[in-house]
C-alpha cells in the first residue's frame, strides 16, 4: 500500500508483465491501445440513440462538455459556457455541425479534426457585442435554420437545447425555432 491507502502493487512488478504500464494512452503502430476514432463513433452514436429515444428532431449545443462529446473537439475550458462556439445535430445526420470561434481557433480545428468532414463553419458571437448583440443573435440563429433547413428539420419540430440565455432565447422564438430542454438526450 501507498502512503494514502491506495495499493500500488503494480509498481513492483517488471514493466513486462504489467498490462497497466504495457497498455498506456501512447499510441503505437504495434499495438491497439486506445481506437479514437471507435471512441469518437460510439459518442456519437450514443448521442443519436438519445435524440431517437426523446423524440429529438434536433439537438443545439453550446456547453463545452456536450460538443466535445458529440464532435470530439476542444479548444479549451475558457470557451465552454460563454456562447462562443456551438453545434448543431440534426436527426438523420451523419455528423454534426462545428460552429467554431472565427480565426485561428476555426482553422485549427479544420485541421484537428478531420472527422466532420466539412462540417465546421465559423460561429456568429453575439457576447459582448454590445449596440449590435440583436443583430449579431439574429445571425446566430440564422446559422442554426440553415443547418436545420439543410437536413429537412422542421423548425416547429422538437428542438432540444442544452443551454441559452435571453438573448439567444428571443431570437429563437422570433425564428419560429420551437425549443426544448435537451438534457435529457
Amino acid at each position: 500500500m501507498g502512503r494514502q491507502g491506495f495499493p500500488i502493487d503494480w509498481l513492483e512488478r517488471e514493466h513486462y508483465q504489467s498490462p497497466r504500464r504495457n497498455y498506456s494512452i501512447h499510441g503505437s503502430d504495434w499495438q491497439r491501445r486506445i481506437d479514437f476514432d471507435r471512441l469518437r463513433s460510439e459518442r456519437l452514436s450514443r448521442a443519436k440513440e438519445m435524440m431517437e429515444k426523446h423524440d429529438f428532431d434536433a439537438l443545439i449545443m453550446f456547453k463545452g462538455e456536450n460538443i466535445r462529446y458529440t464532435c470530439s473537439v476542444f479548444q479549451g475550458n475558457w470557451k465552454n459556457n460563454i456562447f462562443i462556439r456551438y453545434a448543431v445535430l440534426p436527426r438523420g445526420a451523419k455528423m454534426p455541425t462545428l460552429f467554431e470561434t472565427a480565426g485561428s481557433d476555426l482553422q485549427c480545428a479544420r485541421i484537428d479534426a478531420p472527422w466532420l468532414a466539412g462540417n465546421i463553419r465559423p460561429a456568429i458571437t453575439w457576447k459582448w457585442a454590445e449596440s449590435a448583440e440583436t443583430y449579431m443573435v439574429d445571425r446566430m440563429v440564422d446559422s442554426v435554420v440553415e443547418v436545420l433547413k439543410e437536413n429537412g428539420i422542421p423548425l416547429n419540430g422538437k428542438i432540444g437545447i442544452d443551454i441559452m440565455d435571453l438573448q439567444s432565447y428571443g431570437a429563437f422564438t422570433r425564428k419560429g425555432v420551437n425549443l426544448v430542454n435537451g438534457w435529457p438526450a
